[in-house]
């Protein structure tokens, strides 16, 4: 009655498919050229702030034993970068955070300082 379809035909047909549909967005975007440009979005500030007695050095405390201890991770598992983490907490608490990378190494090495003394 029906012959099944080899996966290499459903494969074309696919390819095809989208093929015609890159085909029309293209031509899309140059009869359209504005809904190619980019949207700047602002990122809504955070409604969190520090409380007056905690400082930026105090984020960077948490960082730094969120990030030694691998309590944060990304989505697929993997532990988060530096960087990443200083960006969210920054974000976070709306605090500026200068120079993350030579903080975090001076707050490691007063840690095994006090640790050793």
């Amino acid at each position: 009655m029906f012959e099944k379809e080899s996966p290499q035909a459903s494969l074309l047909k696919s390819e095809l498919l989208l093929t015609n549909f890159e085909i029309r967005l293209v031509f899309t975007r140059l009869r359209y050229p504005s809904i190619a440009a980019p949207v700047s979005v602002e990122v809504p500030k955070s409604p969190l702030f520090l409380s007056e007695q905690f400082t930026p050095t105090d984020i960077m405390e948490l960082k730094t034993a969120l990030h030694l201890s691998g309590a944060i991770r990304r989505i697929d598992g993997t532990r988060i970068d530096l960087a990443t983490l200083v960006d969210v907490l920054s974000r976070t608490f709306n605090v500026r955070i200068n120079n993350p990378e030579q903080c975090h190494h001076t707050l490691i090495n007063r840690k095994l300082r006090d640790a050793f003394s």
